[in-house]
């Protein structure tokens, strides 16, 4: 699991939903990260990676913040977690790689999209869609699509 979610009264803003982990069948550890101090302790980034059969699988998990009067820098806060954890996972990383998580943003309403494109990143239903013509689906609340994989 990432950093432990701090207690209700010592928050420094409003969050009842907060924390991330990674399940796994398989061998799965932390990765040791530079990531800024601030970014840890939020309790929204995970960086890990998993032993499956020969490859190490090397991935992130963000939880970013929704958008709401208690995040009134809701963008630019989620735009920080992601570039760290995309800049370590497609930067820092070799093998097998992903970005995961329900990130609280529509698709290339950040600047991060453009980093994960040029890495060579794309969304799971993306693919599915130019594969096999799945059509694209809402992940949240059947209205959005704000969690990516």
């Amino acid at each position: 699991s990432g950093h432990p979610v701090p207690s209700q009264h010592s928050r420094k803003f409003h969050a009842a939903w907060r924390g991330v982990a990674v399940l796994s069948k398989f061998p799965s550890r932390e990765v040791p990260t530079n990531l800024p101090r601030e970014i840890k302790e939020s309790a929204r980034t995970l960086i890990t990676t998993t032993l499956v059969n020969d490859y190490w699988v090397t991935g992130g998990v963000v939880y970013g913040e929704p958008e709401s009067s208690s995040y009134p820098q809701q963008k630019l806060h989620n735009e920080e977690l992601l570039h760290h954890v995309a800049s370590q996972v497609c930067h820092l990383t070799k093998g097998p790689r992903f970005l995961a998580g329900d990130w609280n943003c529509e698709q290339h309403s950040l600047p991060v999209f453009d980093l994960l494109e040029a890495a060579g990143f794309r969304d799971l239903q993306d693919l599915a869609f130019d594969m096999w013509g799945q059509p694209v689906a809402h992940t949240c609340k059947h209205a959005t699509r704000k969690d990516f994989c």
